[in-house]
C-alpha cells in the first residue's frame, strides 16, 4: 500500500512540474484573468472585466468581478466593494412595494396598497391594481367605481362593479329596478310589472 501511495504521489508532482513549463494559455502555467458573460454571475464583460451582475450581486469595480449581495431580504442589487449596501429591491405588482432606504436596506413601502415608492422616502409612485393613487396614498376605489391606470374612475350609470368605465359587469347592475344588457354592457330600466301600473 505504501508504494502505491508514493507512486500516486510522485506522479501528481510530475504532472504539476510538466504543467508549470506549459506556456500561459496551453493547459498549464498561471493564466491572465478573462471575463466570461455567464460565468461567475456577470452577464457584461468589458475590458477583460465584469461590467454587470446577475441578480442578487454586485460589481466590485476595482477586481472587476461579482460579490453576492447579503443587504437583506428583497434585495437585487448591491455596491460591490459594500455587498450588505443594497441599491436595487425587488420590484413586485402583487404586494406591498419595497424601497432602498438611506441606509442601504430595503423597506416596504409607507402605504400597504403602495406597488412601487421613491427610494429614500418610502413615498408611493404606483398602487397596487383595485386602489388609486390620490397624493401619495393609495385609496379603495368605492362601488360604483373602477381603478383605470391609478385613477379611480364612474362605472355606467345605475352599475355598482365593473370592470371598464364604459361596461357594467353582468352582475353589477343596481337590483332596484335594472338588468345588466349584454349587448351594450350597460343597465337598462326594467319595465314594472302590470298590476303596479
Amino acid at each position: 500500500m505504501g508504494r502505491y501511495l508514493c507512486a500516486v504521489a510522485l506522479a501528481v508532482a510530475m504532472s504539476a512540474v510538466a504543467d508549470a513549463a506549459k506556456p500561459v494559455g496551453v493547459g498549464g502555467g498561471k493564466p491572465k484573468p478573462t471575463c466570461q458573460a455567464g460565468l461567475d454571475n456577470c452577464l457584461v464583460c468589458k475590458s477583460k472585466k465584469c461590467a454587470t451582475c446577475a441578480d442578487g450581486f454586485g460589481l466590485d469595480n476595482g477586481k472587476g468581478i461579482c460579490v453576492q449581495c447579503n443587504a437583506g431580504d428583497g434585495c437585487i442589487a448591491c455596491a460591490g466593494n459594500k455587498p450588505t449596501k443594497c441599491t436595487k429591491c425587488a420590484v413586485t405588482t402583487s404586494k406591498r412595494g419595497l424601497f432602498v432606504d438611506a441606509k442601504g436596506a430595503c423597506q416596504s413601502c409607507k402605504d400597504a396598497n403602495c406597488a412601487t415608492c421613491l427610494d429614500k422616502s418610502g413615498q408611493c409612485k404606483a398602487c397596487l391594481p383595485g386602489y388609486a393613487l390620490q397624493g401619495s396614498r393609495c385609496i379603495a376605489c368605492g362601488a360604483g367605481m373602477v381603478e383605470v391606470r391609478g385613477r379611480c374612475k364612474r362605472c355606467p350609470a345605475n352599475c355598482q362593479s365593473c370592470a371598464s368605465p364604459a361596461s357594467c359587469n353582468e352582475d353589477g347592475c343596481n337590483p332596484d329596478g335594472f338588468e345588466f344588457n349584454p349587448t351594450t354592457g350597460e343597465c337598462d330600466a326594467v319595465a314594472p310589472p302590470p298590476e303596479a301600473r
